[in-house]
């Protein structure tokens, strides 16, 4: 879990354009696996199935959703849009955009 995690950490650094992750001077590597599903979007949707596993406020948060009548798909949208905005704010604090 930690490597996914890391991974995606060091892919979300690198701006992604058209699924190459491009470098100073150009792209450097395709952010595609064999079956073409971008790496990112797997450690995301990893990340949210063993959160919907394990941990107790995400479990109590898909049974609340559950009980609203919302479907699998869709606990699981909302959950990775959070652990996006999660990612974002703790990337973001750990490298500030220096001044211009």
């Amino acid at each position: 879990m930690t490597t996914v995690l890391i991974q995606l950490v060091l892919l979300s650094t690198r701006a992604v354009v058209s699924g190459v992750v491009w470098g100073q001077f150009g792209p450097l590597l395709s952010v595609e696996t064999s079956n073409g599903t971008p790496p990112v979007g797997v450690a995301l949707t990893t990340i949210t199935i063993v959160r919907m596993r394990i941990d107790p406020a995400t479990r109590a948060y898909v049974a609340r959703r559950r009980a609203e009548g919302r479907t699998t798909k869709e606990i699981m949208r909302s959950l990775k849009r959070y652990i996006t905005r999660q990612l974002f704010r703790t990337l973001a604090a750990a490298h500030p955009v220096p001044a211009t």
